[in-house]
């Protein structure tokens, strides 16, 4: 449930980063906000359900599971993706806007 969450809310930041929606097209203003808030939402509860668990499963069971990294190593994949990859510009889309025309 939280690694699931986790990866709803990265999907929907890089949704706004690369400005394409797969469901809705274009995003206003607007959209970009709402979806962002919904995100941070999503984020923001799910590391706090992470961080919790994990404190309690490392402190007081003293055990280690490669289960309690994902999460992190999600979140980490999902930056280097938004630094990497420059979302497409103007000039990308120009081509298959002069042939409209």
């Amino acid at each position: 449930m939280v690694f699931t969450c986790a990866l709803i809310g990265i999907a929907l930041f890089l949704c706004v980063h690369f400005d394409r929606i797969p469901f809705v097209g274009d995003l206003t203003g607007p959209d970009q906000l709402l979806t962002l808030v919904i995100g941070a939402m999503l984020l923001t509860g799910s590391l706090a359900v992470w961080a919790i668990k994990t404190l309690y499963v490392v402190g007081r069971e003293q055990r280690w599971s490669w289960k309690i990294a994902a999460v992190p190593v999600a979140v980490l994949a999902a930056l280097i993706v938004g630094w990497a990859v420059e979302p497409a510009g103007f000039d990308s889309a120009r081509q298959s806007m002069e042939a409209r025309t």
